[in-house]
């Protein structure tokens, strides 16, 4: 015990138990947060455990989360005080001024690679399914305040600036978009929101993404550009940006002049069955594209890259019999 230097003259004595008590008290205020408590007195003086400080203040200093941690290193739970934990903290609600005081001691603190270590060999092998249908049930039918919405945005924004925390994420992000069961889920979201799509809606979600990847001809479609230019002025446009979708399919250049008519550049890269790697998709192919096409009503003319860059005649007579016909 260690006694303060008060003096206990100019403070009221109280008692435990009544006058008759040998248990006595007087109230100081905390070193920390200034708060009332209460302090035993003995021969005259009074005296603390360590130092000036209330019992809560005492309880969550560093001191003594340090002794705790020490005391409790090693100490395995069993099942059945698990159990009996669990079942007493059921149906209650923590109060928000303990969540808040939690997130004021949490705030700024960063896990040790050591306790990230140990985490991740206690949740190795653990089904994380029921809790994540037990927070799906207990979330069904409640609305988020715009302003807590507001706050959560701004705190995974400021988040992203710690390059610790961004380098995690990524990587945990990377990991996570290469396991087979990821790409499956995906591809099946993506099937079941696409079929349930109208053909307006699938082409304005198309033109979407195409502009927002700020599109533009590269240098076999400004060559073929200048070479249509040329044989057909003023009737085709570059639309390979987005500007038109028909049926799905975005062509790279179209009449501008009421024709229904629309040419197509392909790459072996991209379009070439014999070269493609992997399954290539029917809208990719000659006859797919131009049957896409032909449903709304389009004439579609498909060069080849290697016409294009090799044999200039060839695409020039193209172009003339398709823009004649």
């Amino acid at each position: 015990m260690i006694e303060l230097d008060v003096d206990i003259s100019k403070y009221e004595i109280l008692r435990y138990k009544g006058e008759k008590s040998r248990c006595a008290y007087i109230m100081l205020s905390c070193d920390n947060c200034g708060k009332l408590h209460k302090v035993k007195v003995m021969r005259k003086k009074a005296v603390v455990a360590k130092r000036n400080l209330c019992f809560y203040c005492a309880n969550h200093s560093k001191e003594h989360s340090e002794s705790s941690v020490k005391s409790n290193l090693g100490r395995v739970v069993s099942r059945e005080t698990r159990e009996k934990i669990s079942k007493s903290c059921k149906g209650k609600k923590i109060r928000q001024e303990v969540l808040y005081k939690w997130h004021l001691a949490n705030k700024g603190r960063r896990a040790t690679e050591e306790q990230r270590k140990a985490a991740s060999e206690r949740m190795k092998g653990v089904d994380i399914s029921k809790f994540i249908e037990v927070a799906r049930i207990a979330n069904i039918g409640r609305k988020h305040t715009d302003d807590w919405k507001d706050r959560q945005s701004q705190l995974i924004s400021e988040s992203w600036k710690d390059p610790i925390i961004r380098e995690r994420r990524l990587k945990a992000h990377s990991l996570a978009v290469k396991t087979p069961s990821f790409i499956e889920k995906n591809r099946q979201n993506m099937i079941n929101y696409w079929a349930n799509l109208s053909q307006e809606d699938k082409d304005t979600y198309i033109k979407r993404i195409v502009t927002k990847a700020n599109a533009k001809p590269n240098t076999i479609e400004l060559k073929l550009q200048s070479i249509i230019n040329k044989v057909c002025p003023n009737q085709y446009e570059y639309t390979g940006d987005g500007k038109v979708i028909i049926n799905g399919v975005c062509p790279d250049f179209t009449n501008i002049n009421g024709q229904k008519k629309a040419i197509e550049l392909f790459g072996d890269y991209f379009h070439n069955p014999n070269k493609y790697k992997g399954k290539l998709s029917w809208h990719r192919t000659e006859e797919g594209r131009v049957q896409i096409l032909a449903e709304y009503g389009y004439k579609c003319l498909v060069l080849w890259e290697k016409e294009v860059r090799k044999d200039e005649d060839v695409v020039v007579q193209k172009l003339l019999a398709f823009n004649n016909s």
